[in-house]
């Protein structure tokens, strides 16, 4: 499968990885769309602080479910989804008391770990969040 790679500010590859495997807990995504926001940008031009290089962006993404980990329920083959890029410790104070975004380990895909700019991702379970079926803007290419 192909996995953009940015390897320094305004350079970006593409580069032939393997599709991932996935854990018992773990599902399997068919990337559809990505979005590219104003922090995408920051990353190409050398300006985010917290992001180094090389990185694999994508972090504002809609799928398709094409594999499920056997320990996996609630979704089903083919499903819409997006997926929760927030990357938490859930060991840390904020964490216990509910509030991830302030994690003392924070972490987002696309930035301080891999990102979804590849053709498939495999992502935790509990990151997915179903898509109305009826969404128009996905289509199978």
């Amino acid at each position: 499968m192909l996995q953009q790679v940015m390897t320094a500010p305004g350079v970006i590859e593409f580069r032939e990885v393997e599709i991932p495997e996935i854990t018992d807990d773990q599902v399997l995504i068919k990337i559809m769309k990505i979005g590219v926001c104003g922090s995408d940008i920051h990353v190409y031009h050398g300006k985010h602080p917290f992001t180094s290089y090389p990185v694999t962006q994508g972090h504002e993404v809609s799928g398709m479910i094409v594999k499920l980990g056997k320990n996996v329920t609630g979704f089903t083959y083919g499903q819409k989804v997006t997926i929760q890029p927030q990357v938490v410790c859930g060991k840390c104070y904020p964490c216990r008391h509910g509030k991830y975004n302030l994690c003392e380990e924070l972490k987002v895909m696309g930035f301080q770990t891999t990102g979804t700019a590849s053709h498939y991702f495999a992502v935790d379970a509990a990151k997915v969040t179903p898509l109305p079926e009826d969404s128009h803007s996905m289509k199978e290419q």
